[in-house]
């Protein structure tokens, strides 16, 4: 029976996500579009050694609407690795 590993991608990502925020989060009263907000989906994926999923991140703007932007991806920890494209994989059971 294979073992599955599960990657908790919600917390790290999250957190990469700030940061990348934090370049254009004031949002408020402008005309020019600002990054103010992300969402990442999915928020967990579950794995088999070996496998991998497409993770994905849209920005908003101040007035929701969707704003270009470009991810920087990083993982923490030996369950598993992110490729900068947003690839995630199950290294380790």
């Amino acid at each position: 029976m294979k073992r599955t590993a599960l990657v908790a991608v919600v917390g790290l990502l999250v957190g990469a996500a700030w940061v990348a925020c934090l370049t254009g989060c004031e949002g408020g009263g402008t005309d020019t579009p600002v990054l103010t907000s992300l969402s990442i989906s999915p928020t967990h994926v579950n794995l088999q050694v070996g496998q991998s999923r497409q993770i994905r991140v849209t920005g908003y703007d101040q007035n929701r609407d969707g704003i270009g932007f470009t991810a920087a991806w990083s993982m923490e920890g030996s369950a598993g690795a992110i490729t900068p494209g947003g690839e995630v994989g199950a290294v380790t059971a």
